[in-house]
């Protein structure tokens, strides 16, 4: 194999090959604060291999400011970023914005690490080196008594830096030509273009073997017996492989562009393997079992950027990984994932209908959160309806975690009246709502015309034994008269939790209906708190109103201290309206405490 990356200046050509004479930087007039250097920069896969790069900034020579004690180099009063975007063109004051949202830092602590998989392939960025204004500047003015240092050695009038580009290339664990991150003479892959040149080159495949398989429709010979084989489809697309029945996918084995096609309706059906299998970047189409396997024999099997359709069984002695995977839902009785094992999902995306079905002892980690209990994905404002519909049926939805998938945007005028999900009785949400860092917004809500003494109003109305977290909701309207708030109305019962969910730019009123239900306990967060063992933590508010009747304060209408805890509100304003008495209305966390 051939290791090989360049940088160019600008734009790919010859003539722009960064070298050891090149001046990367298009420098400022003049070190001062305020100054700004650019340079971008393009950095390409020049080889036929896959490889990790970091790209790092030598610092060389410098100078600063002296004031006969301590000098000032010009180093402390530089910053330095990389933007993964062209900034030619761009204004000083945009180029700045741009380097201050890509974490800039010194330049000891600088490094770019990224990797290419194809051959050819480029990345392109800026290298932003600024000084930010910033209090202390006078320190490297030499008007004020101070001088100017040596640089080079020699005598100075002005700050100057040397700064060299490092970029540094090593083989990834696996590429396309070979199979391990050893040079060996398998480096070329073998060519198949259908099943019968397939089969043949299957059959004498060694550990190491890398096959290259066109776009085209195959049928797959099982791989039992077979370790360290690596199959690639074409990079564009186009290469099938029908479904499987009671497969068995080999030891140490890498998939890479495939479709696995419907066979019966399943992609994978009654799969095993001998140990350790990875898949990147393929699909499994079945409209009924997308990836099914009885037993992975202690192996784990990984999923990386991989798509799937239906129903999927993760079963037997290993464990699952999926990185950047899709979920997508095909029709009811097939919208699981069936784990009855251990199952990793980071940064994954499911479609609304789908769950996870997790057997007794088995687990699945999402972003890091163990989870033990079935769960259930919402990724749009029609399965949140659906979700409040069936809570406010009667489906309390207790031992189910119930999470997002996406952000979720309830403008349209269909769901721009929303009902809050749960009342007292029947209809009261126990269960966990997990926001998994995700918005909801434009969320409205008039219960004005409810005038019971219990009906309370919020995205949840009434809580028992229930956790709603990790949440943000924005643009929200919620009127109600008696126990308001965004996330929830009223937690009943020890053990309710409303954790790490922030509220932004709510408009909270409590309205007077009657003398049970006169615009009371409302608050941006929540309205009623105060039975014991339930808790309030983590949560903000920002950019809010709250008006009301009684009891009313910026993160809770009324609750007890204690069940308040590390929460704050910022630019949140409370204050007394209606025909109630106005008493405990308060510009505090706690409106009444009780």
């Amino acid at each position: 194999g051939n290791l090989d990356i360049e940088v160019y200046k600008d734009a790919v050509a010859d003539e722009n090959k960064i070298g050891k004479d090149t001046q990367v930087f298009d420098l400022p007039q003049l070190w001062e604060p305020g100054a700004v250097a650019t340079a971008k920069l393009i950095v390409k896969n020049e080889g036929n291999l896959a490889l990790n790069y970091k790209m790092s900034v030598i610092k060389g020579e410098e100078n600063g400011v002296s004031d006969g004690t301590k000098e000032y180099k010009l180093s402390e009063a530089l910053k330095i970023a990389y933007v993964t975007a062209d900034l030619t063109g761009k204004s000083r004051a945009e180029v700045v914005a741009a380097a201050e949202a890509a974490n800039p830092t010194n330049f000891a602590n600088f490094a770019v690490e990224n990797y290419f998989e194809q051959a050819g392939a480029a990345h392109e960025g800026t290298l932003v080196v600024y000084w930010l204004p910033g209090e202390n500047d006078n320190n490297w003015n030499a008007n004020n008594g101070k001088t100017v240092t040596n640089f080079d050695g020699k005598a100075a009038t002005a700050l100057q830096i040397d700064l060299a580009l490092k970029v540094e290339a090593t083989q990834k664990t696996y590429e396309e030509d070979s199979f391990n991150d050893q040079y060996d003479n398998l480096a070329t892959p073998v060519q198949v273009t259908n099943t019968e040149e397939l089969k043949n080159a299957l059959g004498a495949a060694k550990e190491g073997t890398v096959i290259a398989m066109a776009s085209g429709e195959y049928t797959m010979p099982s791989l039992s017996g077979k370790k360290g084989i690596t199959l690639i489809g074409n990079p564009n697309g186009g290469t099938k492989v029908a479904g499987v029945n009671s497969f068995n996918f080999g030891e140490d084995t890498q998939m890479k562009n495939i479709t696995f096609t419907t066979n019966g309706g399943h992609s994978v059906r009654y799969g095993t393997t001998s140990g350790d299998v990875v898949y990147d970047n393929c699909v499994f189409e079945g409209k009924q079992y997308g990836y099914h396997v009885d037993n992975a024999n202690g192996g784990t099997i990984t999923f990386n950027n991989c798509t799937f359709y239906g129903r999927n069984a993760l079963a037997g002695s290993g464990t699952y990984a999926f990185n950047n995977c899709t979920f997508k839902y095909t029709y009811a009785n097939y919208n699981t994932t069936n784990i009855y094992t251990q199952a990793t999902f980071n940064n994954c995306k499911w479609d609304s209908k789908l769950e996870l079905y997790i057997d007794s002892g088995a687990k699945a980690i999402i972003d890091g959160d163990e989870i033990t209990e079935r769960t259930v994905f919402i990724s749009d404002a029609r399965a949140l309806e659906s979700f409040q519909f069936y809570v406010n049926g009667g489906n309390s939805y207790a031992g189910v975690t119930v999470m997002l998938s996406n952000h979720i945007d309830m403008k349209d005028g269909y769901y721009s009246q929303w009902y809050p999900v749960g009342q007292t009785g029947a209809t009261q949400f126990q269960g966990t709502f997990d926001g998994h860092g995700y918005t909801i917004k434009n969320l409205n809500i008039d219960s004005s015309k409810q005038t019971g003494a219990n009906y309370s109003s919020g995205l949840f109305g009434w809580l028992n034994n229930a956790t709603v977290k990790n949440l943000t909701i924005e643009n929200a309207t919620v009127t109600g008269n008696h126990n308001v708030g965004v996330i929830a109305g009223y937690m009943e019962t020890a053990g309710c939790t409303i954790s790490n969910c922030h509220v932004v730019n709510a408009t909270v009123v409590g309205k007077h209906a009657n003398d049970d239900a006169c615009g009371d306990k409302v608050g941006v967060i929540v309205g009623h708190a105060g039975n014991a063992g339930v808790k309030v933590e983590n949560c903000t508010a920002k950019d809010s109103t709250v008006t009301a009747g009684r009891d009313a304060g910026q993160i809770a209408g009324a609750a007890k201290t204690e069940n308040v805890i590390n929460c704050s509100a910022t630019n949140v304003t409370v204050t007394a309206g209606g025909d109630c008495t106005g008493a405990n209305v308060n510009n505090a966390v706690i409106g009444r405490i009780l």
